[in-house]
Order: structure tokens, then sequence, then C-alpha cells
């Protein structure tokens, strides 16, 4: 088994009741659970999802729990509130985490695609994906399980270093949104992520995606 880790990175929510402790949930652990396991339901069989880390840690508290949750996959969700934070820890831990671990990088503030020194810049990452995550995840799980090598000709969204150090960069998919509710599909997890941080006195706020990409096909 594979055992897969996200960590989000959110704001910490503050300890002043009167601000209600709220937090904005992070689903992309679902959605990337769901997508494989309804569509390459032997690599999820492969898979153990553990309940990702919703709010920003300290560098002992993240140690702390990837040394006793012992993942082989830690994978971070950078977003404009999070990315320097996320990428100024991760270079301070890095030789401080097991040699194993797989780091994979993405989000939208991942911008791998136009910046070709960007392993170089964020050593920490050993795999980056950018755009839509579906399927470049599903191929990088693919990879990983059956240890067969990758090619950018056979993977979309999705970068690395190659044996030559050369940064590699995957073209990019547009995925369309899925027609499987991952709320219903994945329903025990989705409820055990919630209760999860409601047990830490936290009031829940659960995004739902209605469209994907800009509805009048914008372009940038």
């Amino acid at each position: 088994m594979l055992k897969v880790l996200f960590y989000h990175a959110n704001d910490s929510p503050p300890s002043d009741p009167r601000v209600n402790n709220i937090l904005y949930l992070s689903l992309a652990s679902l959605y990337l659970k769901t997508y494989i396991e309804v569509n390459y339901p032997d690599i999820g069989k492969e898979l153990d999802w553990i309940l990702p880390i919703q709010s920003k840690l300290s560098d002992n508290e993240l140690v702390k729990i990837i040394n006793e949750e012992k993942p082989d996959v830690l994978c971070t969700s950078h977003f404009v509130w999070n990315n320097n934070f996320l990428k100024e820890q991760l270079h301070r831990l890095k030789n401080k985490l097991p040699s194993h671990l797989i780091i994979v990088a993405g989000g939208p503030s991942i911008d791998v695609n136009i910046n070709q020194n960007f392993f170089n810049e964020n050593f920490f990452a050993n795999y980056a994906i950018y755009g839509p995550g579906e399927v470049a995840f599903a191929d990088l799980m693919r990879h990983l399980v059956t240890n067969k090598k990758i090619y950018a000709f056979n993977v979309s969204n999705l970068a690395w270093v190659n044996e030559d150090q050369k940064q590699i960069v995957s073209n990019y998919k547009y995925v369309p949104q899925s027609q499987i509710s991952p709320f219903l599909f994945n329903k025990d997890y989705f409820a055990t992520m919630v209760k999860h941080e409601q047990n830490a006195g936290l009031r829940v706020i659960i995004p739902y995606e209605l469209t994907r990409g800009c509805p009048y096909s914008c372009t940038f």
C-alpha cells in the first residue's frame, strides 16, 4: 500500500471564540481519491489515504505527524495565501524529512509550466502538478504503484526532473468536471474529514464546485 498525505496549510483559525473558529475545508484529496477509484479501481486499492492536514503547522508539528503517520507521498496545495509559507517551510524541512518521502506540489500557484527553473527554486518537490489535477495525479499514482516509467507524451499537467537532471513538463490538458459526486461516492471519507475538524471545535465551511473554468472562455 502507498500511503498518501495531503497538507493544505490553511490559515489556522483564531483562538478568539467571537470569530467562531471557521475553517474552509480543502477537498483536493476527496476529488482525487474519487477520480482514481472510479477510473482506476486497481490503483485505488493500492492507496491508503491518510486524513488530510487542513491547517498550517509548525515545523516540529509537521515533522512529528510525518514520522507518526509514515506517508510515502506528501502532497502540498499551493494557493496565493499559503504558497510562500509552504515553500519556505518545505525548504527548511527537506533534510529533516524521510529520504524516501515523495513530495508532490500542486495548486493554482504552481508555475512549473512557465518557469524553467521551478525545481531549482523548489528543490523540495519531486513532482509538480499544474492546472486540473485529476488526470495528472492518477498518472503519477499509477507510475508509483506499478513502478513503470513515465514519459511526457503519455501524461499531462505533470512535471518532474529526469535522470539527466532536466526539467520535464508534459502538455496541458483540460479536465472536465466530474459527473460523479465525490461527496456521495466517498461519503465515509468525507464525513470523517468534517467530523475530525468539528471535534477540534471548528465550524466547517464546505466549498462546492458548480462549474470549472471561466464561463466566458477567458484566456490569460
